[in-house]
């Protein structure tokens, strides 16, 4: 890591006002989308994770999303009366309840994430051909130092 600078404090600066602004651009941008499939945010990161991941509880889904079991507890309620998910007690320990999805959920997570793949085409159809390779190693560089950020103060 490098020390700081008065270049890095500019930075710095810039990336305050640039993050509130790129997270109310990235809201907006998949408003349509969420309310195309009648989710929220939250349930949208749900609903995909549990596609990619597959079972979880609700201690593990919390960490997944950064958020405490209280909005799990709607969260996965909400989503088994929608009927996407099922919740099954663990067999060794009946306090822990698994959460799967359910072949409604399957599909309708497929639907949903096919159709945000089709919609960041769209930005990246709006970018020249530079600023794409440079953007997706740039973003999975900066999710990880964010990542390992965040895990230190955790710990």
């Amino acid at each position: 890591m490098c020390a700081e600078t008065t270049s890095q404090l500019e930075i710095a600066k810039e990336l305050c006002g640039l993050g509130p602004d790129l997270v109310r651009q990235v809201v907006r941008f998949m408003a349509p989308l969420h309310e195309q499939f009648d989710l929220t945010p939250a349930q949208s990161f749900l609903l995909t994770h549990l596609y990619q991941h597959g079972p979880a509880t609700a201690s593990t889904i919390a960490e997944w999303m950064g958020i405490t079991s209280g909005p799990v507890t709607n969260l996965t309620a909400r989503f088994v009366r929608r009927g996407w998910i099922e919740r099954r007690p663990d067999e060794a320990d009946k306090r822990i309840s698994w959460f799967t999805l359910t072949e409604s959920g399957r599909l309708l997570a497929q639907r949903f994430i096919a159709a945000n793949e089709e919609l960041w085409r769209r930005v990246i159809a709006a970018m020249d051909a530079r600023l794409v390779a440079q953007a997706v190693p740039l973003l999975k560089d900066l999710s990880t130092v964010l990542a390992g950020l965040t895990d230190t103060a955790v710990s």
